[in-house]
């Protein structure tokens, strides 16, 4: 896993990929967020709840999509309340990839302790937040929430189990307290989000 995301970080450096190439390359391509997305993010927003979008993909990908998404909203602009973690992009002064800042995330080390000198984390501290809802895609996000200190009562687990729900929703049923198949909406986590407000 490490050796493949360094050698695929080395390349982005290697070809000189820019700002301009990523925001080009997602404005260009088809990718969309779940159906579903911006009404609960809304939600989050309206109720200031700190919201972490945590990858093991690239922040600048993830920022270019958000933007793209929030430049046709009202307010033009991603809210105040979500916080990304994911692979920065370090660019020079002609805005091209020189390397990549911090420590590599993926999907076998996506834990906690990428977080907690974080502002997002020191937000929650502050606020005293004591809830966790906790939404991942494989197995392994189940995790995420590890070295933090919650008690399992604290946190709700969502997963999403796109492919292979057959195979594999047994797996998932054990590690998410809720699985959501075949690339689901996010309108039940809105209506869960409304009944706990």
């Amino acid at each position: 896993m490490i050796e493949w995301w360094t050698k695929t970080h080395e390349l982005m450096i290697r070809y000189g990929i820019s700002k301009d190439t990523v925001t080009k390359a997602v404005d260009e391509s088809g990718i969309t967020l779940r159906e579903g997305f911006m009404e609960m993010f809304d939600l989050l927003a309206r109720e200031n709840v700190p919201t972490l979008i945590f990858s093991a993909g690239l922040y600048d990908v993830i920022h270019a999509v958000l933007d793209k998404e929030y430049a046709a909203t009202s307010s033009k602009t991603l809210p105040k309340n979500v916080h990304v973690i994911s692979n920065m992009m370090r660019f020079d002064e002609r805005d091209k990839v020189v390397g990549f800042d911090g420590t590599l995330i993926h999907s076998l080390n996506k834990s906690a302790n990428a977080i907690l000198e974080t502002a997002f984390w020191k937000q929650c501290q502050l606020e005293k937040r004591h809830n966790i809802l906790l939404l991942g895609d494989s197995l392994g996000d189940s995790n995420m929430v590890d070295g933090l200190d919650y008690t399992e009562d604290e946190i709700v687990r969502i997963g999403f189990l796109n492919d292979g729900a057959d195979d594999k929703l047994e797996q998932y049923l054990q590690r998410f307290d809720i699985v959501l198949t075949n690339d689901s909406s996010l309108l039940p986590l809105e209506l869960l989000l409304h009944q706990i407000q």
